[in-house]
Parts: C-alpha cells; sequence; structure tokens
C-alpha cells in the first residue's frame, strides 16, 4: 500500500461554500471532491506546461472559456507567431 500524507484543511467563507455545494451537487464527501478537483487540477497543469489551456466550449456559439488562474498562467508558454 502507497505511504498516505495527511492534511488538515480549514475553509471558510466562499471556500467552505463552494465545497459544501459541490459535495451535494455530486452526492460526494469532501475528500472525494478535493481528490477529483486535484486530478482536474493535474490535467490543467501538464496542458499548460505543453502551452495549452483547458476549458470549456460552447458549440452554440462557438465560444471557448478557458481556465485560468495565476498558477496556471505562469506555466503557459508565449504564444508561436
Amino acid at each position: 500500500m502507497a505511504e498516505a500524507t495527511r492534511y488538515q484543511l480549514r475553509l471558510g467563507g466562499a471556500a467552505d461554500r463552494l465545497l459544501t455545494e459541490m459535495c451535494d451537487k455530486l452526492e460526494a464527501r469532501p475528500k472525494d471532491v478535493i481528490l477529483d478537483a486535484l486530478a482536474i487540477f493535474h490535467f490543467a497543469l501538464e496542458s499548460a506546461e505543453r502551452g495549452q489551456q483547458i476549458g470549456s466550449f460552447d458549440p452554440d456559439t462557438q465560444r471557448f472559456t478557458a481556465i485560468v488562474t495565476p498558477s496556471l498562467q505562469r506555466l503557459l508558454r508565449p504564444a508561436r507567431a
């Protein structure tokens, strides 16, 4: 069995409300939602390292909305000319 690291996390205000809302909608435990979020963020990190972005595409409007965070922005390579 792999070693596990225990983290104790205190959330308040908007972060607590956001996690509670996600748990309710997904009918999941906070631990599961946080682990899923880590997996998605890891995917975003790998994409940013390749100069790509992840996000949502609306086929009706043909509009792409990228996930943008300060930490991911640091990894994005400048666009090629």
